[in-house]
């Protein structure tokens, strides 16, 4: 009962942009689908599903990442305010049935220029991700970056804003006892260089500050 007041009185920001997308990659199967992988964007994060995730549990945990963003966007800038952000997002998402600690950025330095902020989530997410999910993984940053479908759109809109961005990339998995966890990759960016158009996938970082966490969540979805 704790949980449902709470979320009851709940406030989210108003936002005009596209929210959930279609599915995100239809060549991997509709986002209903559970006989193959699938991605959805939710506002300014991108979720992909293995295979035999059953509809209702995708649909429940892309609502969830979705209204824990909704709530942190009217407690804080995302762009400018990463912490504060995240502090409500994953509050919001304890709420929600998620066990969740909270994101620890760490910098992510380079040698070169420019940063490949595609190897940056590959790279964090490789410790805590198969090697299958990194392919299902590598596919949804593909699509991303290509810009490809309305998926791409609602999270190129609501994921950057200027010269700041800051968004996740989540993956799930489903046991055969039933136990539902997400991998989940956050970037936060801050450049005094921006560039018009879809500029995060390459980084000057001589004018960029690039952080970035990764951590896995289980999700009860029985309390959800």
């Amino acid at each position: 009962m704790e949980n449902i007041k709470y979320i009851e009185l709940l406030e989210v920001v108003p936002n005009h942009m596209p929210l959930r997308s279609a599915p995100l990659l239809r060549a991997l199967g509709d986002e209903q689908d559970n006989t193959l992988p699938s991605a959805a964007t939710v506002d300014g994060a991108a979720v992909s599903f293995v295979s035999g995730v059953a509809g209702q549990i995708k649909d429940d945990i892309l609502n969830s990442v979705l209204l824990a963003q909704l709530a942190a966007n009217k407690v804080a800038d995302r762009f400018v305010d990463a912490i504060n952000w995240y502090k409500k997002y994953t509050e919001v998402l304890g709420k929600l049935g998620w066990a969740i600690q909270d994101f620890n950025f760490e910098d992510q330095g380079s040698s070169s220029v420019k940063l490949d902020v595609n190897a940056v989530v590959v790279g964090i997410l490789g410790s805590i991700v198969t090697s299958n999910g990194i392919a299902i993984v590598n596919s949804v940053l593909k699509s991303l970056k290509e810009g490809s479908g309305d998926g791409s759109l609602t999270f190129n809109l609501n994921s950057s804003y200027k010269d700041n961005a800051n968004f996740q990339i989540g993956h799930i998995t489903q046991t055969e006892d039933g136990l539902v966890a997400m991998s989940n990759a956050a970037v936060e960016i801050h450049s005094s260089h921006h560039k018009h158009g879809w500029w995060l996938w390459s980084v000057d970082t001589s004018s960029a500050e690039i952080k970035a966490a990764s951590q896995t969540m289980t999700f009860n979805t029985d309390l959800y």
